[in-house]
C-alpha cells in the first residue's frame, strides 16, 4: 500500500513541476537583441537624492523581459541635436516578474543618460534592446564567457564550472552582481559560494544594502558581503578606503580554476582591481570585467 501512495505522491509532484516550468517557459519575451523597442515608464520610486528605481511596462501583463542571468540591456534616446545616446544597464528584476522590469539607476549630474532619465515622466517611453553582454550564468556554478582567442583571433564561447564566485563592485556596478547573487540564492539546488566586496563613497551611497544583508543573513555559508567606504563616519565598523590586495585576500576566495573574479564599477576601480587580481594569481580566463 505504501509504495502505491508514494508513487502517487511522486507522480503528483512531477505533474506540478511540469506545469510550473511549462508556464514559466511559455511566457512571451519582450526583448529583441538587434532592434530597439519603446517601453513605457510605469513608475518611479526615489530611493535617495540621486538614486531611483524606474519600472517600465512590457508589451502585456503576460510578458517577461527575456534576459538571461549575466546579460544586460541597452537604453537609447535621441538628444536635442539628434545624436543617439545609449548606455548599458542591468535590471534588478528577473524573468519571474511578468508585465514589467525594474532598473536601479544612479543619476549623475553630468551624465547625458542620467539627466534624460531624471526628466522622464510616467507615461513617456524609453527605447531598449537586448540581451547584450559576453557573460551568461547558466546555473549551478556554470558560466559561459565570450572572449577573443588571442592565438586564433577568433571570438569563442568558453563554458566552465566554478565553486566560488568573487565579486568586487563599486557604486551602481552592484546591479550585475546582484543579478547573479539573486539567481544563485533563490535556487535551492545551486550551492555556488559568493564573496562580495562592495565599495562606496559614504554609507548612504550603498545600493541594495537591505537586500544584500538579507541574503547574507539567510545564506551565511554561501554569501559573504564586505562593505568599504572612501569617506566613512567615525562609528563605521566596515572597511575603510580603497580596495587593496590584503582586503581581497581576506574577504574573497583564493585564485584557482574553481574560482571566478567579477569586476564592475567606475573605471578606476575596475582597473585597480584587475591589477590586484593579477598580482594575486587570478588568471585572465578567470577574471571578467563588465
Amino acid at each position: 500500500m505504501y509504495p502505491i501512495i508514494v508513487g502517487v505522491v511522486l507522480a503528483f509532484v512531477v505533474i506540478l513541476l511540469a506545469v510550473f516550468f511549462s508556464k514559466k517557459s511559455s511566457a512571451p519575451t519582450a526583448l529583441q537583441p538587434q532592434n530597439y523597442q519603446p517601453f513605457v515608464l510605469e513608475q518611479r520610486k526615489q530611493l535617495t537624492h540621486n538614486t531611483a528605481i524606474f519600472r517600465f511596462a512590457l508589451h502585456s501583463p503576460q510578458h517577461c523581459l527575456g534576459l538571461q542571468v549575466g546579460k544586460h540591456i541597452l537604453l537609447r534616446f535621441k538628444n536635442e541635436t539628434g545624436q543617439l545616446i545609449s548606455r548599458p544597464y542591468t535590471p534588478i528584476s528577473n524573468d519571474e516578474q511578468l508585465g514589467s522590469f525594474d532598473l536601479l539607476i544612479k543619476l549623475y549630474p553630468t551624465g547625458a543618460m542620467s539627466q534624460h532619465l531624471d526628466k522622464l515622466q510616467v507615461g513617456q517611453t524609453m527605447e531598449a534592446r537586448g540581451p547584450q553582454g559576453n557573460l551568461s550564468y547558466l546555473g549551478g556554478g556554470r558560466f559561459s564567457i565570450r572572449r577573443k582567442n588571442e592565438a586564433t583571433n577568433i571570438v569563442e564561447d568558453n563554458e566552465f564550472h566554478v565553486d566560488h564566485v568573487n565579486m568586487i563592485a563599486g557604486g551602481s556596478g552592484i546591479t550585475p552582481m546582484y543579478q547573479i547573487i539573486r539567481a544563485v540564492l533563490e535556487n535551492p539546488q545551486d550551492r555556488t559560494r559568493l564573496s562580495l566586496i562592495f565599495g562606496n563613497i559614504t554609507e548612504s551611497d550603498i545600493l541594495l544594502r537591505n537586500e544584500l544583508d538579507a541574503f547574507a543573513k539567510q545564506h551565511p555559508n554561501q554569501l559573504s558581503v564586505h562593505y568599504t567606504l572612501d569617506k566613512p563616519s567615525d562609528d563605521w565598523t566596515g572597511g575603510r578606503g580603497f580596495v587593496t590586495a590584503n582586503m581581497i585576500t581576506e574577504h574573497t576566495a583564493a585564485a584557482g580554476k574553481n574560482t571566478l573574479m567579477l569586476l564592475c564599477g567606475p573605471k578606476p576601480l575596475v582597473v585597480l582591481c584587475e591589477q590586484l587580481s593579477k598580482s594575486l594569481d587570478h588568471q585572465p580566463d578567470r577574471v571578467f570585467l563588465y
